[in-house]
């Protein structure tokens, strides 16, 4: 292997030069013909390629037919290369017997669709018999309508769509209690004839007239809490946590850890405040505690820190102890892993000025030294053929 110094880098340059001198550096036009003059001064022509096309059929590619000589704009080329009207594509509306621009299932989709989602009105009547009106509502299990009531709502409220009959308004199954459906409330109500044979209006969403609360009910040892309002905090006590008992306490655990001869690992919580108290758990090889049996296993796989490499273990990997003549010269005894010794003559381990490194039971070779020459312009030319 060798590399290109200066000198042969500028001779493959001229050569690389050498070649670019032979490419066209003129050309002319003369109708169909090209002549062109390379850097030698020699020249060539070429005859390019007759351009004209005859119209376009089903066997050649071609050029368009002549326009229609007449002021309509309806038509259109066609494949067998006239020029044509296109055929009327105009189609009837879909119906729920007949295909059109949909299919006559989806009409019908389409059409139940709209009986059952229909609209939105404001409601008229008395607060016991509620009126409402609204386009193309029918009495359809599965209809959907928006009701804003004008007022709230007595006890077994009725409601009357478009004059097809009162129904009875129900909700959760039952009908509705008073004030269920408060003044202005917009709601959703669905007619369905399940539940009551002549039919009902269903509310989908109701208002919850009750939102009077009580404080909650904290926890004990033997009793359980009941739902309510937060109880307020006092001044002062912006740090403290609500707790379960339903008082506003201060928890800063102490932890401790202490270890037993056999295998036992005691952790204990303390509330600094006295208010709290995290009874002491254990956590054993077999029994869980404030750590699983698994990550206790973990633990106590870490031995004594005497049995870790220090610092100082790890500092320098090679030490170079110098140079021999030869390979017999090398040591036998005392060294040390990580000890490199250079060569100076060709051994076993390699060419002259190879190192080798002790790996504990033998010499390993690391390197040796080798020479680089220049390519020559002989050998320049042998590539560049």
């Amino acid at each position: 292997m060798a590399f290109m110094d200066d000198d042969g880098l500028r001779y493959l340059w001229s050569k690389i030069k050498g070649l670019f001198n032979r490419g066209i550096t003129a050309l002319s036009v003369n109708g169909k013909v090209i002549t062109y003059t390379k850097g030698d001064g020699t020249t060539g022509s070429i005859t390019t390629q007759d351009t004209t096309y005859g119209v376009v059929s089903k066997t050649a590619n071609g050029l368009a037919p002549k326009l229609p000589d007449e002021t309509e704009t309806t038509r259109y080329l066609r494949q067998d290369g006239t020029w044509t009207v296109p055929p009327d594509t105009k189609y009837s509306a879909a119906t729920a017997s007949a295909n059109g621009l949909m299919s006559s299932t989806d009409k019908v989709r389409v059409d139940n669709l709209y009986k059952r989602i229909t609209g939105y009105a404001v409601t008229a009547g008395t607060t016991s018999a509620y009126t409402a009106s609204i386009t193309d509502v029918t009495l359809t299990a599965g209809t959907m309508i928006a009701l804003r009531f004008n007022d709230a709502n007595a006890a077994n409220a009725t409601l009357n769509v478009n004059s097809l009959g009162a129904k009875p308004i129900y909700y959760k199954g039952a009908a509705i209690t008073a004030g269920r459906a408060p003044k202005n409330a917009v709601m959703l109500l669905v007619y369905d004839t399940g539940q009551v044979a002549d039919g009902a209006w269903h509310l989908v969403y109701s208002y919850d007239s009750n939102t009077t609360y009580s404080a909650m009910t904290g926890a004990t040892e033997t009793a359980a809490g009941e739902a309510g309002l937060v109880p307020a905090p006092p001044a002062g006590y912006e740090k403290r946590f609500l707790m379960g008992s339903g008082e506003w306490g201060f928890v800063t655990p102490k932890i401790s850890v202490s270890y037993a001869d056999d295998g036992t690992t005691s952790i204990t919580l303390t509330g600094e405040d006295g208010m709290t108290r995290i009874a002491q758990e254990t956590v054993s090889d077999t029994s869980a505690g404030p750590m699983t049996v698994a990550e206790r296993s973990k633990l106590k796989g870490f031995q004594a820190a005497s049995n870790y490499a220090l610092k100082s273990d790890i500092v320098g990997m090679y030490k170079y102890k110098g140079s021999v003549t030869d390979a017999s010269k090398l040591p036998t005894t005392g060294q040390t892993a990580g000890d490199v010794y250079n060569i100076e003559a060709a051994s076993v381990y390699g060419g002259a000025g190879m190192n080798v490194a002790w790996n504990g039971s033998a010499w390993d070779p690391l390197g040796e030294i080798f020479t680089i020459t220049a390519i020559t312009n002989a050998e320049i030319d042998a590539i560049c053929v």
